[in-house]
């Protein structure tokens, strides 16, 4: 028990604490007040301080010419993090332009300020002691970045984005080692530029945008990176509400959005419009040329190196697809005299396309370009309502397209690329002549298969507007193609030097209706004068249209089938029509030259031709002289022509009759002829020289009708038609050999004291080597000569004298029995 009770009574001795630990604790205590003390010291006296430091180290870096204030600054040194608020960084424009003009500026001027800053993981010893950024984020809300003075010229050509560029690695390394930070983000923010371009102008520019950048690094490395954009290893940028004037401030380009990124070679946009600025181009009398205006709702563009686009201003992309978008053309031709000499500005011509971002890049390639659904207009003028050329739907594939300051010369290129296919629908075409329009239901263009096919396509003219034109009516043309394809054809030299030159030309069913409202007015003096129907009309209509348009249309073939031909005359009100014929033409070695002459080849414009006219009916406007056909052939290749029952009748009807009566002899003539085949014809002379040389002509049964009578002298002389008058009527006839087989020859004199009746039939006329040359009026050189002639007529029947006595010469059978025997 006694054991026990000492054993209860033993009490447990205390452990007294070990010295270190109560040092430790001493120190961790006093670190712990000590860094509470600085952190409430570093918050309270810290944004003085760092006002002070910024400012100062910012105005000494800058030279005087920045001085830098904010609103609040809040600095968390246990997590990192630092936030600024209202911060404002201001130039001294004074100080700036006192330096340029002593040659010390090197950069440009900028205005910078932002409503909040926040920078996740600060290490502020490295920012002090070495000087060094690195944070993992930055984010910047609603900055504003403006660019109010450049170094010089030069600068000033220079893109917004590559003067910013170059100017923020200086201006970092003046203050930093190295500065780097994982990811920047601009939210909303506003990027100004205003200066004095070399046209005397004030230029301003405003871009909002947002954006995201990732690893950008500002150091001598990532300056020279050509690997980087922006110092950056990935951007992603929006800018909203885009709008910048370009090409010498006469087009401005405007954006609802346009937007990139870097790693994923995306370039897009929304609404975006390039308009022509019209007020500047009329007040500043620009020279004349076409101005463009592109509407597009949206595009997206991928494979883009952005890099060159905004450092280098190269632009190259693999392919190109937009969709939906609208083009309007307008032709810019001022009035005379509103030029002024010594300061005109800018000429807008074909290269104009290249001024339209001439500043912002050197050149566009794009290896293929594909355009869908788009809509096409053409203004004649900046004035016109209406346009000259409109275009439903097309569809275009540009390949190798490249867009630079010497592509528009290159003439292996048609709209700057190498090759293009076109597909137009609902094309409405009005013709410079001010009367013509021309619709096609479809276009289809091909350089790679040297292919054009035009589909339902039609000329028509504005009858209406014809009708009230001052100087008189204008010669109107109706032309219906259904059908119309060239083959082998050069679209790059229609492109580049109005020259048409193709293998061949089919068109299928042509329609042509031709009016003639006034005479033809007096032919170009560069020309010879006009000596027919056909070269009179078509030095009007032919080379009056097409020289607004090509200088030269060549082809090989062309070929016409199926088609409808028809010629009126405006008479009192009235159409009238005098000629329609249905045709088959071929025509070969084709050419149109509007500067060396128009019919250099001959009739068509060609070398050779086959014309083949079926159901032929002409007409004389007083209706008095008609000629029909059923089938007229002329092949110039094998110098034949062939002709099927031909009728011509010449009556002397009665007329409008003058209030003088005074009887006068008038004549009737009815000629028929049921085949007509001439071989060695020498084309040209006949339809140039009006000379008339074959070897061979056969006339088949041809009749001949003369009749005379009395009748009344009508009002004024008779009206005249060139489709069947001519200037020059031929006069020389070269013929190896003509044969006149059952001819008919008859003469009635109806009211002739003279003689009453007179007829010849079964004619057989054989005239070998015969030359025949009919002077003109008034002069007495003809000429008459042949190696041969021979004719018989049987029989022979003639009244003479009034019925009093008459002739018959008949054939006896009998008579060459006789003959026979007596040989």
């Amino acid at each position: 028990m006694a054991d026990q009770e000492d054993q209860t009574d033993i009490k447990p001795k205390k452990r007294r604490l070990r010295p270190w630990k109560i040092i430790l604790s001493g120190l961790m205590l006093l670190l712990l007040v000590a860094f509470l003390g600085i952190f409430l010291a570093f918050n309270y006296f810290g944004e003085r301080f760092l006002r002070n430091y910024l400012q100062e180290k910012i105005r000494i870096s800058s030279k005087g010419l920045y001085h830098a204030d904010f609103t609040t600054l809040h600095v968390n040194i246990l997590t990192g993090k630092v936030a600024v608020d209202g911060f404002e960084l201001i130039p001294d424009t004074v100080q700036y332009r006192l330096l340029k003009t002593q040659g010390k500026v090197a950069r440009s001027l900028y205005r910078l300020s932002f409503s909040s800053l926040s920078i996740d993981k600060v290490h502020f010893r490295q920012i002090y002691a070495g000087k060094r950024i690195n944070f993992r984020q930055l984010t910047l809300e609603r900055p504003r970045l403006s660019i109010v003075g450049y170094p010089d010229t030069l600068a000033a050509k220079r893109t917004k984005w590559q003067v910013v560029y170059e100017d923020l690695y200086p201006a970092v390394s003046g203050v930093f080692n190295d500065f780097h930070i994982d990811t920047v983000k601009i939210n909303h923010g506003l990027f100004l530029t205003s200066f004095a371009a070399n046209t005397s102008r004030q230029v301003t520019g405003e871009y909002e945008f947002s954006s995201v950048l990732k690893d950008v690094s500002v150091n001598p490395f990532s300056y020279y990176n050509r690997d980087r954009v922006f110092y950056s290893r990935d951007i992603e940028l929006v800018v909203h509400n885009f709008e910048s004037q370009l090409a010498d401030s006469l087009y401005m380009l405007k954006a609802e959005e346009i937007g990139f990124s870097l790693t994923k070679s995306i370039l897009y946009g929304k609404k975006v419009a390039l308009i022509p600025d019209l007020k500047s181009i009329r007040s500043r009398k620009v020279n004349s040329g076409d101005l463009f205006r592109i509407d597009l709702p949206e595009f997206s563009i991928s494979g883009i190196n952005l890099y060159k686009a905004m450092i280098d201003r190269k632009v190259e992309i693999s392919a190109v697809n937009l969709a939906d978008f609208f083009i309007r053309v307008y032709r810019n031709n001022p009035p005379a005299g509103s030029i002024i000499a010594g300061k005109t500005k800018k000429k807008i011509d074909l290269a104009g396309l290249y001024t339209v971002v001439a500043k912002e890049l050197r050149f566009i390639a794009i290896d293929s370009l594909n355009l869908k659904n788009g809509s096409f207009e053409f203004y004649g003028s900046l004035n016109d309502r209406r346009p000259e050329l409109s275009i439903g739907t097309f569809n275009l594939e540009l390949s190798r397209f490249r867009l630079d300051s010497l592509a528009h010369l290159d003439q292996s290129r048609i709209f700057y690329s190498r090759d293009i296919d076109l597909s137009l629908e609902r094309i409405s075409l009005y013709l410079r002549d001010g009367i013509h329009c021309v619709n096609a239901s479809s276009v289809i263009f091909s350089t790679r298969k040297s292919f054009i096919e035009v589909n339902e396509a039609s000329i028509f003219p504005d009858r209406k507007k014809n009708q009230l034109l001052q100087a008189g009516s204008h010669n109107t043309m109706l032309v219906n193609l259904p059908r119309l394809t060239f083959t082998g054809i050069d679209l790059k030299k229609i492109f580049n030097r109005r020259i048409l030159d193709f293998d061949r030309l089919i068109i299928l069913e042509p329609e042509v209706m031709y009016t003639r409202f006034q005479a033809p007015k007096k032919a170009d003096p560069r020309f010879k004068k006009p000596e027919d129907f056909f070269e009179t009309e078509n030095d009007e209509v032919v080379y009056d249209l097409l020289k607004k348009y090509l200088w030269v249309i060549r082809g090989k073939e062309i070929n016409l089938a199926h088609g409808l031909v028809k010629f009126s005359v405006q008479q009192n009100g009235r159409e009238m029509p005098l000629a329609t014929s249905s045709f088959d033409l071929d025509m070969q070695q084709f050419l149109i030259d509007s500067v060396h002459g128009m019919n250099e080849q001959g009739y068509f414009y060609s070398r050779d031709f086959n014309l083949s006219l079926q159901s032929v009916s002409v007409v004389s406007p007083d209706s008095l002289k008609y000629l029909q056909a059923d089938r007229v052939q002329i092949t110039t290749s094998d110098s034949l022509i062939e002709a099927d029952n031909i009728q011509i009748y010449q009556s002397a009807g009665p007329m409008i009759f003058n209030s003088r009566v005074k009887r006068r002899q008038t004549h009737t003539i009815e000629f028929s002829l049921r085949n007509l085949h001439l071989t060695g014809l020498n084309h040209k002379k006949l339809f140039l020289e009006k000379i008339l040389k074959a070897n061979l002509i056969v006339l088949d049964q041809p009749s001949l009708l003369l009749k005379t009578n009395n009748s009344l002298r009508p009002a004024g002389p008779p009206e005249e038609t060139q489709l069947l008058k001519t200037n020059k009527l031929i006069q020389t006839f070269e013929i190896g050999q003509c044969l006149v087989r059952k001819g008919t020859f008859s003469y009635d004199g109806e009211g002739d004291r003279k003689a009453s009746y007179f007829s010849l039939k079964d004619i057989d006329f054989t005239l070998v080597n015969a030359m025949v040359h009919i002077p003109s009026r008034g002069m007495h050189d003809g000429l008459l000569k042949f190696d041969s002639l021979q004719l018989k007529v049987f029989p022979l029947r003639a009244v003479i004298a009034d019925s009093a006595y008459a002739l018959e010469a008949r054939r006896n059978p009998g008579a060459k029995r006789l003959k026979e025997k007596k040989r």
